[in-house]
């Protein structure tokens, strides 16, 4: 059963020294999940939020347009299983015609 996330925010890792918890909420329920990041991933994560720009494109903003450029688009990122502190995902992308799978 997949069940749709959305981020609720990010905070100092408790855990960690030097990572973030970025929090993400089941949509339409109230259970919640950490994910610990480091401290580039939440910078690029608060720019997006804040709606800020960086003075160069960031990865994932190259990874974009170069999925817009060659017409992908990006269908879901589901996270399938946790072992040893890692959480395991895939990401679907589809060009209009085939749908592709990458393990992330």
């Amino acid at each position: 059963m997949k069940i749709q996330l959305r981020v609720l925010g990010i905070s100092l890792s408790h855990t960690m020294s030097g990572a973030y918890a970025l929090i993400l909420e089941e949509v339409g329920g109230n259970r919640r999940i950490p994910l610990i990041i480091g401290d580039f991933e939440a910078q690029a994560i608060v720019l997006q939020i804040e709606k800020m720009q960086a003075p160069r494109p960031l990865t994932h903003e190259l990874f974009a347009q170069f999925a817009e450029l060659f017409n992908i688009q990006l269908r879901e990122i589901y996270i399938y299983g946790f072992e040893r502190g890692m959480f395991y995902t895939r990401i679907v992308c589809s060009n209009g015609v085939e749908e592709k799978t990458l393990e992330a």
